[in-house]
């Protein structure tokens, strides 16, 4: 599962290709790029690429996100964007040193959505104008913060104290956010909420998994005339499905919901994360039907 926010680019064949290069390397295959179809063929039903081989056997790939719950989007954009927009502002005014800008954000839970972008700007401006007003006392050594317009403070640093990434430069502005958005609204104690919330997951999760296969399998009939081609589907999984599923159920329900459908293989996205702070793109396989072409 990826724990960040879904990957964003207009071109599919972006995100593909590295999983191509694997299955080419894994199967021993030279699978090469035909063409992008979703592009091309805007007004039917198209999976994203058509891909062939050295002997002729093509390969048709479909790509589909699933993020659970579905707000999450919504919920954690604004929280991925406060610090860039705050480094965006201050550029380059603390440096010479590792300085933190620390803003807690739970007084924001709630606080998403269109309506509430305007929020989550004053939040931003407000720290920016204070922490750019106390520079040179910042600067001098000092921590400075306040209460409004929500808790954060902003001194020297050093990469060995809490919460200071792996990742984080010798010098200039890191901005750390706590007590962002909670699955189960800061009520984990409370049973009753917890058991509502994942009993919820589970009809939400299997129905959205169910509409995107079932959107991959009209794609993939609808291109039946490219002849007996290799049908692969890639999910890329975003959030607390896990969590609320329980571990291995998600391919259990990639695995009966694909069974005689018409797709040759499912394979899973995720993240294989390689130091406390870094990723890297992983794909694994979670199902292949029996007798599936080439």
């Amino acid at each position: 599962m990826f724990s960040h926010l879904p990957r964003k680019c207009k071109c599919e064949w972006v995100y593909i290709r590295p999983f191509v290069e694997q299955f080419n390397q894994e199967s021993g295959s030279d699978y090469q790029l035909k063409e992008c179809l979703d592009a091309r063929h805007r007004n039917v039903k198209a999976p994203e690429v058509l891909l062939e081989d050295s002997g002729g056997q093509r390969l048709l790939i479909e790509r589909k996100t699933i993020s659970w719950p579905p707000e999450r989007c919504e919920i954690l954009r604004p929280e991925h964007e406060l610090p860039d927009r705050i480094l965006n502002a201050l550029g380059g005014e603390l440096s010479g040193g590792l300085y933190a800008l620390r803003i807690e954000i739970s007084s924001l839970n709630g606080a998403y959505g269109n309506k509430h972008v305007a929020r989550w700007m004053e939040v931003s401006d407000t720290i920016v104008r204070a922490v750019s007003h106390c520079k040179e006392r910042i600067l001098a050594g000092n921590t400075v913060g306040s209460r409004t317009p929500v808790p954060w403070s902003c001194g020297p640093a050093s990469r060995d104290d809490m919460g200071i990434p792996d990742t984080a430069p010798e010098t200039g502005l890191i901005v750390i956010v706590a007590g962002g958005w909670d699955l189960f609204d800061g009520s984990f104690d409370n049973i009753e909420h917890v058991q509502q919330r994942l009993s919820e997951a589970t009809v939400e999760i299997q129905s959205m998994l169910t509409d995107r296969i079932n959107d991959t399998v009209d794609k993939f009939e609808a291109w039946r005339s490219v002849g007996n081609a290799l049908r692969i589907l890639l999910i890329e999984p975003y959030g607390d499905i896990d969590i609320a599923l329980g571990e291995g159920v998600f391919e259990e329900i990639i695995q009966s919901t694909c069974q005689g459908r018409g797709i040759d293989q499912v394979w899973i996205v995720e993240e294989d994360w390689i130091s406390e702070e870094d990723y890297e793109v992983a794909y694994r396989q979670c199902f292949i039907a029996s007798g599936e072409a080439g």
